[in-house]
């Protein structure tokens, strides 16, 4: 299913999915040999380790309710802060500079 087609006002996890695939397409252009500037894959590495946390942040709270894993609820939470809070620190950190000249 595209992903435009999975935009929910609902919920916040949709629109992170769908800034999380802009994150990667713009990734994969600055790591393909065509990008102009001289830091373009240091630039899209960034952004996937960005992308990986923000995902992660989703997903082990989905992960916990669906299996309850051996994390608890709380671990659960509180992982998933310090990577929500880590990926949006780095992207209002660097979103500006993320682009190839």
């Amino acid at each position: 299913m595209p992903v435009v087609w999975k935009l929910h006002d609902w919920d916040y996890n949709y629109a992170t999915d769908v800034f999380i695939y802009q994150l990667n397409r713009l990734a994969n252009a600055l790591d393909c040999t065509r990008a102009t500037h001289v830091s373009s894959k240091i630039r899209a590495k960034h952004i996937r380790i960005c992308t990986s946390l923000l995902q992660k942040s989703i997903n082990d709270v989905i992960y916990y309710e669906k299996r309850n894993s051996g994390l608890s609820k709380e671990d659960a939470l509180k992982y998933n802060t310090k990577a929500y809070n880590l990926a949006w620190k780095l992207i209002k950190d660097n979103l500006r500079d993320w682009w190839d000249y």
